[in-house]
């Protein structure tokens, strides 16, 4: 527990093979590869967190998450990830191959079947391959859903999309 830190910096617990649990209270965002290759952290807390950036959860061992003042997620954010489910009320943008699986030996992403649930209400937009290669998902309902980027769900499991706010969606 470290109630005082505002922000995990980058790399700052990048392949911490043993570190299991995480707790920042006052933590309001996540750097680039902060808990990157952390294959055993399976449980976080962050009440206050706004923003993970560039892989900042990569390769985790997460599954059901929930992080109540999340706005933004990065790229990359939980790709290679075990997470099934995210509960995330305030969250709005989600940026590209969030949830993907990515072969490090030949660079390309791949199919992540882990995610089944996703809770964005205040979600507005989704970036260009936002949910790409998230195959384990297969309904979105996204009332707030403003704008959908270039290939947002390739090769992804969506079959139904509710987003009845839709503005803009790129081809």
């Amino acid at each position: 527990n470290f109630p005082f830190v505002e922000e995990i910096s980058e790399k700052c617990f990048n392949y911490c093979l043993y570190l299991e649990k995480a707790d920042f209270p006052s933590a309001v965002q996540i750097e680039d590869l902060a808990f990157n290759h952390c294959i055993r952290l399976n449980e976080i807390k962050f009440p206050k967190l706004e923003e993970i950036k560039f892989r900042g959860l990569y390769y985790t061992a997460l599954t059901d998450v929930e992080l109540p003042s999340l706005v933004t997620l990065g790229k990359d954010a939980f790709c290679n990830s075990t997470i099934s489910s995210l509960y995330a009320p305030n969250l709005e943008s989600i940026e590209s191959t969030a949830f993907s699986s990515y072969n490090e030996m030949y660079s390309e992403y791949g199919q992540n079947q882990n995610l089944k649930h996703l809770y964005a209400p205040k979600l507005t937009t989704l970036s260009d391959e936002a949910m790409a290669y998230a195959s384990g998902i297969e309904e979105l309902d996204l009332p707030s859903l403003k704008t959908i980027g270039e290939n947002a769900f390739y090769e992804s499991g969506v079959n139904y999309l509710y987003a009845p706010e839709l503005e803009t969606a790129e081809s």
